[in-house]
């Protein structure tokens, strides 16, 4: 979602997690490298300042799953770890 969704603009303490879950959509939205994405949730971050910490919340939490994933794929194609797993 983009920072001009309706979400966006709730006022209150609603507004903080508004923000983090339309941040949090556009990192799952972010499956490749691409310089337009990443550009779009830069700008999201810079125009919601007010909301870092919600922000940078939803972006570690991404990260961590990430992470979690990456390690899984990579341990799923060791041979070292399949043949620990027959």
């Amino acid at each position: 979602m983009s920072s001009l969704s309706p979400r966006a603009s709730i006022s209150g303490g609603n507004a903080s997690a508004a923000v983090s879950e339309d941040f949090a959509d556009s990192l799952r939205d972010l499956t490749q490298n691409n310089r337009y994405e990443i550009s779009n949730l830069t700008i999201i971050a810079k125009e919601n300042t007010e909301h870092a910490q919600a922000i940078s919340k939803a972006l570690e939490s991404h990260i961590k799953t990430v992470r979690q994933h990456f390690i899984m794929m990579r341990n799923r194609n060791n041979p070292r770890f399949l043949l620990l797993a027959v």
